[in-house]
Order: C-alpha cells, then structure tokens, then sequence
C-alpha cells in the first residue's frame, strides 16, 4: 500500500457515519510514518490557507518554509492559485482527493508531485483544516502529467 493510500485509510479509519474526522482524532503516532511531508492548513473564510505545519522535506523541495504563512505568502502565483482551488473542491466535495502535478525548480530539476488533501472539520460538518501528504519523484519515475489532475479516493 502506498503511503498516499495508508493516510486515506486512516483518515476513512477516523470518519463515522459521515462526520468528518478533526485532527484531534489523530495521534501523532498515528501520523508518524509521514513526518516531514505532511501539510495541516485552516482554511479560511475568505478562502485563504494558514500553513500551521508544512514539512520540513516539503519546505526543502520547495525551497520555501511556509509554516506559519499564508498561502497568500507562497512566491509562485501559479503554484498559489492551483493550491487555493485545489483546496477548495476539497472543502466542497467534503472528501479526500488525490492531485497530481509536474513542478520544475531551477537547477533543481523538475518533479511530479502526487498529493493527497484530507477534509477536516472541528464541528463535524463544514471543512475548516486539511490534512495533506505529498509524494515528491524525479521525472525519470513517472511520466509528466499536463495539468493538476484530482483522481478521487483511491480505496473504498
């Protein structure tokens, strides 16, 4: 099982009769395989995202550490504009989703990221945090995906 698909089991794991799970629900022992390629964001009314954690491995790819940021704060307006839509289908379809794209760094090479965003929800009902793991892979492992493509939940 992929990582991509162990973290959509748990989060499956954590939802009951269709509430959504809170990250209280989770242990950090349960979120611990993922350490350092994990993001948690609230998701603001205004359809903005406050990074309250985005990992370490993510932020050295990147080449930007956006934890206690705004998105609005992320350099790359294409890469913020993906990002923020990308997060609110999340929060409309009120489920997991699987996004895939091709991201170039300089000299650093480029990449195809696949990243998962779970819905959160303090209350229950209404999406307020995410949860989201990413995959990082040089392009020589995957072929280049043309745009941001969701895949939907990848287990029953």
């Amino acid at each position: 099982m992929s990582p991509i698909q162990a973290i959509q089991r748990l989060w499956h794991e954590k939802a009951a009769e269709g509430r959504l799970p809170a990250l209280a629900d989770f242990s950090i022992d349960d979120l611990r395989p993922w350490m350092g390629r994990l993001i948690l964001v609230d998701i603001l009314p205004d359809g903005n995202l406050f990074y309250r954690v985005h990992g370490t491995k993510l932020a050295e790819q990147l080449g930007q550490e956006l934890t206690g940021k705004y998105l609005t704060d992320l350099a790359d307006l294409q890469l913020r504009a993906a990002i923020r839509s990308e997060y609110a289908l999340v929060a409309a379809r009120r489920a997991p989703m699987v996004f895939r794209r091709r991201r170039h760094y300089g000299n650093r090479g480029s990449y195809d990221t696949e990243r998962i965003v779970l819905p959160l929800s303090h209350g229950g009902n209404s999406v307020d945090q995410a949860l989201s793991l990413a995959d990082w892979l040089p392009e020589t492992l995957k072929p280049a995906l043309a745009a941001p493509t969701p895949i939907g939940s990848l287990i029953a």
